[in-house]
């Protein structure tokens, strides 16, 4: 969605090289992190490590690519 004000993207951020690769291109003034998934709900003891490395990508490990390439590029961020 673009308009004079506002342009959203849609990423994959499980895709950690594809981040990078988004982040070292664009222009950010403001991050929202909307982004997130859960599991099953499944009990601890039925989620398999594979499952919960995919929820920390996205929900833990994305975050903190996106703020890092911000602050290593000097560009002063909110987050929200």
């Amino acid at each position: 969605m673009t308009d004079a004000l506002l342009t959203s993207v849609k990423l994959d951020l499980s895709d950690h090289d594809a981040l990078v690769a988004f982040m070292q291109q664009c222009e950010v003034d403001i991050v929202c992190n909307t982004a997130g998934v859960l599991d099953d709900f499944k009990p601890i003891g039925e989620t398999s490590e594979a499952d919960f490395a995919d929820i920390l990508q996205t929900n833990l490990n994305a975050v903190f690519t996106i703020t890092k390439h911000l602050i290593q590029q000097n560009r002063p961020t909110r987050v929200c």
